[in-house]
């Protein structure tokens, strides 16, 4: 069965993606899985944990949460074992994000950013075009 797959951090306000994943989820007829990826040295925020997989379940998500060294390679290598159609984050935060290599290495794939409203934007294929060229 193609997955939309969510990568959300250790926060509360990871809520907004994974509502924005259901929602896509719901329109293509794919299963959902919530990916948490966080560095090694992290410290775990138990009860935001806790809220995120309680969202996850409510929402029908199979949720998984990594420790990495390389959020890159972990991103990678889920994107590349499921049967990913869409893949949703949250918006870059910064001109090196990790997201537009993504965007580069898989432009046959789609994905979507959430922005702090929990709005839901396609990353357009000139973007991942684009950031192929850099």
């Amino acid at each position: 069965m193609d997955r939309t797959i969510a990568f959300v951090t250790n926060q509360f306000a990871s809520d907004r993606i994974i509502l924005a994943a259901k929602e896509l989820a719901d329109q293509t007829r794919t299963g959902l899985d919530v990916v948490e990826i966080l560095d090694l040295e992290y410290e775990l925020d138990p009860a935001a944990v806790e809220y995120l997989h309680t969202l996850s379940r409510k929402n029908k998500a199979i949720m998984k949460i990594m420790f990495t060294e390389d959020k890159i390679g972990s991103m990678r290598e889920i994107i590349s074992h499921k049967d990913s159609k869409c893949i949703l984050t949250g918006l870059p935060a910064t001109n090196d994000s990790v997201l537009y290599t993504l965007w580069k290495d898989y432009p046959n794939k789609m994905f979507y950013t959430v922005d702090h409203d929990g709005r839901i934007s396609a990353v357009a294929k000139s973007v991942q075009g684009a950031a192929r060229r850099n």
